[in-house]
């Protein structure tokens, strides 16, 4: 991707991926399947690309509720997204030529309340704006290292 693009200003990943668990049944393996998805393939992104943003340049990754609100169901999912906060406060420090790390910790959106209510039990839903902001703020900002919680 990176090497048919050129160099660009900023990297977004929202394609994550993390399956529903059942936590009696979990595997060493249902989790690297999970982290190798939804963690590693973020992390790829940076460690790729750093070469490939411009000076400034900045990426926003996209972690989960379920890193700070577990649920049932949802072990591996809160694994990877915790994973992914640790990642981007110490790539944030690594990171060279000004360039910025961030991840936006998205919540259920309204828009998906109908589709995927249940698996977000107890949590209010978050209307779009304010998911979309999160993630204008974190590629429009100057902030890095930050984790931007969009579920509240």
């Amino acid at each position: 991707m990176y090497a048919t693009t050129g160099p660009v200003d900023a990297v977004v990943c929202v394609a994550v991926s993390g399956a529903l668990d059942d936590f009696q049944s979990l595997t060493e393996q249902d989790l690297l399947d999970t982290l190798r998805g939804k963690f590693f393939g973020q992390v790829n992104l940076v460690l790729l690309g750093q070469r490939h943003l411009r000076d400034g340049g900045s990426f926003t990754l996209t972690s989960g509720v379920f890193a700070d609100h577990p649920a049932r169901g949802v072990t591996g999912g809160g694994v990877a997204s915790a994973a992914l906060h640790g990642f981007v406060l110490s790539a944030s420090l690594e990171l060279r030529r000004g360039l910025r790390i961030n991840a936006v910790s998205p919540g259920l959106a309204e828009d998906s309340v109908d589709t995927f209510g249940d698996r977000f039990p107890g949590l209010s839903p978050v209307p779009m704006a304010r998911l979309t902001g999160a993630y204008l703020e974190s590629v429009e900002g100057d902030q890095s290292g930050q984790i931007l919680r969009a579920y509240t």
